[in-house]
């Protein structure tokens, strides 16, 4: 049986080129809705003021979409107008409190005014509609109020409440006082509560006294989830409400309004819509996004319609139209939104009764538009075929690490530079390491330990004319810490992360078939349209941008593999996780990692499987590692802003570790990690993060050091055992690989040696 021989190392420098490059890089552009509007860098299409009214000589003219920007606030809709062609009169209201008469041809084209003639202070009178208004309605009335009589009991202030929404569960209503600016109110579970407001507030100019054709309009919607009034159809007049406790929503329900104060009347107009369409200015790509094979793919922020079971009524449609478009340049994109309102339509609601005719009742809803991304992945061009040139003659010592702590493996290579061939050696060049054992027979084993490229290659002369380049080569990872966003990225809020590991390296230039990605089925958090979380900084490097997507992703890890294929996976063992499996891999015996044992490590030739194989240990030492140390942690906090904007935090602790002093963990004292997550995250998420990285950071820090004969096999991840260790007190145990270092030196007086760091993770018996 062949024994193994003298160690061996095959280098091979390519020359000058990469295995694969972007040729068109991809881009990334977030725009809100908003702020193109308010900027006039779209165009929206036109639309006709629907018939109320014509200029002299000239047709009132205005954009179908409209901006509606306050405190925040900040959206896009179709603009609304009042739907004066419908007469809502009382055929649509029925009476339940007053003397009511319907007064037409006072008005705007079919206008009704709804006028209740009795003037007896302090009794309350009312009308409630016979149609229903859409979940999150929009409408508008006119009011007139008289003054309150010398009769008027102040003990109950003079008011006039709209009521909307009206159900068993819940109802809303605004209230005008006379004298004081008005307020909205909300009743849930049978108690009304007052809603908070912006620092706007609107007042109705007194209605008493107006002169004939002037009048007092208030509008009421809700937009970006909030309860909006204005007195001049959103323009520039508006009062935000807001709850504490999440967006409104205003089921369908039917409007009833109630006065006090004797004489009054009202007008109520539903509002009319068309559809909005709105295309971008030339978006700048800064190459040929049409030449690139790269998959473009764009999507709009928006709220739609939807009725009380939560169905979908209305969106907004948001295409790339680059192909459609004329006159854009070869590096330029562009992109049409389309808002469809609406049409919330009821037959027969009621009988008018002036003409003994059926009537209808009709009025639009428009979905919001609130931001638009536009982005396209990166072509990249694979080169296998580049030459290179086996420098394994010249190697004199290769020495190199690869650990879970650092990103990038590094290794250096010495070879002879006594002629002078490695003089003008230039960074970035490609170079493979692969080593090995030559047996007695002759054989060749080797194996690949790092795909690299050329950092560092100084010449130095030495004593007696000698000469040698020490070569440094770093992984693949130095192309993710070179490459740096610029501002052209997409916005990765709710992307699957696989796609966000996707995206960034073909925005770096690896291909996909030079990559090996896991997928936990893990979609990172979404801000708000205004204030997305995952927007990556101009200047800071991918592989730090993906460091933190990753600790999102139950805390995985990525690394270049032996062979240059970069990967994501598993902390501990290396290994691929899946959606079913990723909350059980936490390293340990018991859990979802693998702890077959991939080397069985010994200590003298009586306590080994197989002398003839490898795993001989040539040094031990254990490393119990002080607790004071920053990878012990007893007490972890992770803390953040809930989707609503309040705090959410999370505390988990070791209590043994706090107060038991017979633990071997003992502390005393909390010796605390806490994590601020960035952005908006829910109160799972954050149980979760703690409970990995209390898992992570809580166990005794226990670890051994192995030096063995060169065994280019190893890797982070693998188990080893541990056989004749009794001295140190680690025999028959298991622990996980986490660093490797190989030390390959071209000197009979020196053995090539592979050192194993390694982590307890339990008994082997």
């Amino acid at each position: 049986m062949a024994r193994r021989g003298c160690p061996i190392a095959r280098v091979r420098l390519y020359e000058p080129g990469v295995r694969s490059r972007a040729k068109y890089d991809g881009f990334g552009r977030y725009d809100l809705a908003g702020d193109l509007m308010r900027r006039n860098q779209v165009q929206v299409s036109p639309v006709e003021a629907l018939g109320l009214w014509d200029g002299q000589g000239y047709r009132a003219v205005y954009p179908a979409a409209m901006h509606v920007a306050a405190e925040g606030l900040d959206t896009v809709l179709c603009r609304p107008f009042l739907d004066t062609t419908q007469a809502i009169g009382l055929g649509h209201f029925a009476p339940v409190a007053g003397r009511w008469r319907a007064l037409r041809g006072l008005g705007l084209n079919e206008e009704v005014r709804l006028y209740q003639e009795d003037g007896t202070p302090n009794i309350v009178t009312g009308v409630e509609s016979r149609f229903t208004l859409p979940r999150n309605p929009m409408f508008a009335l006119a009011l007139w109020r008289a003054e309150p009589g010398s009769g008027h009991d102040w003990g109950q202030p003079p008011y006039t409440e709209v009521h909307f929404g009206v159900g068993e569960q819940e109802e809303w209503a605004v209230v005008i006082p006379y004298g004081s600016p008005m307020y909205l109110v909300r009743r849930l579970g049978g108690q009304w509560e007052r809603v908070p407001h912006s620092e706007r507030a609107l007042r109705l100019p007194s209605l008493e006294g107006l002169p004939k054709g002037q009048r007092s309009f208030l509008w009421i919607g809700v937009l970006e989830g909030k309860v909006v009034l204005s007195t001049d159809g959103f323009a520039n007049d508006v009062m935000v409400c807001t709850l504490a406790d999440g967006p409104a929503a205003v089921r369908q329900g039917k409007v009833s309004l109630w006065h006090n104060a004797g004489q009054w009347s009202f007008s109520f107009f539903p509002v009319k819509m068309v559809l909005a369409t709105v295309h971008s200015g030339p978006i700048e790509t800064g190459y040929p996004t049409r030449e690139s094979t790269g998959v473009v793919r764009v999507e709009g922020r928006s709220i739609p319609v939807i009725d009380d079971a939560g169905q979908v009524l209305a969106g907004v449609e948001v295409t790339d139209d680059t192909a459609e478009r004329e006159g854009l340049g070869v590096t330029q994109r562009s992109w049409r939104v389309r808002m469809m309102p609406h049409l919330h339509y009821e037959g027969e609601v009621g009988t008018d009764p002036d003409t003994g005719e059926a009537v209808e009742f009709s009025t639009w809803v428009s979905p919001e538009w609130l931001a638009t991304h536009i982005w396209q992945e990166a072509q990249v061009e694979v080169d296998e075929g580049l030459e290179f040139a086996d420098i394994s003659g010249d190697v004199i010592a290769v020495l190199g690490e690869r650990t879970d702590d650092l990103l990038t493996a590094y290794y250096e290579v010495r070879v002879d530079g006594q002629l002078g061939g490695y003089k003008e050696l230039s960074e970035h060049r490609r170079l493979t390491i692969a080593l090995g054992w030559e047996d007695d027979e002759g054989h060749q084993e080797l194996r690949q330990v790092c795909d690299g490229y050329v950092v560092e290659p100084p010449a130095a002369l030495l004593s007696g004319g000698a000469a040698e380049t020490e070569i440094g080569v770093l992984d693949g990872m130095l192309r993710l810490r070179d490459e740096k966003a610029e501002g052209r990225t997409p916005v990765f809020d709710g992307w699957p992360v696989v796609e966000v590991f996707r995206w960034v390296l073909g925005r770096c230039g690896i291909a996909a078939a030079q990559q090996s990605l896991e997928d936990t089925g893990v979609a990172l958090t979404t801000g708000s349209a205004a204030k997305p979380l995952w927007q990556v900084e101009a200047g800071r490097t991918w592989s730090e941008f993906l460091q933190e997507v990753a600790r999102f992703d139950y805390n995985a890890a990525f690394w270049f593999g032996v062979d240059g294929v970069f990967r994501k996976g598993c902390r501990y063992c290396r290994q691929m996780r899946t959606a079913q499996d990723v909350a059980r891999h936490s390293g340990g015996l018991g859990s979802a990692c693998p702890a077959e044992v991939t080397w069985e490590l010994y200590t003298r030739d009586a306590v080994a499987p197989d002398p003839a194989e490898p795993g001989e240990v040539l040094e031990l030492r254990r490393e119990r590692r002080s607790l004071g140390r920053e990878d012990y942690a007893n007490w972890v906090v992770v803390c953040g802003l809930g989707t609503d904007g309040a705090p959410v935090r999370a505390v988990l602790y070791d209590a043994a570790s706090v107060s038991d002093p017979s633990c071997e963990r003992f502390v005393g004292w909390r010796k605390m990690d806490v994590w601020t997550l960035p952005g908006m995250v829910g109160q799972d998420t954050v149980n979760r993060l703690a409970a990995e990285r209390l898992a992570q950071l809580s166990p005794r820090p226990e670890h051994v050091v192995v030096v063995t004969p060169l065994l280019p096999e190893a890797e982070p991840g693998q188990v080893i055992r541990v056989n004749g260790g009794e001295t140190v007190g680690v025999t028959r145990q298991l622990y996980r690989i986490s660093g490797v270092r190989h030390q390959v030196v071209r000197d009979p007086e020196r053995l090539a040696v592979t050192v194993l760091e390694a982590w307890w993770l339990g008994s082997g018996e």
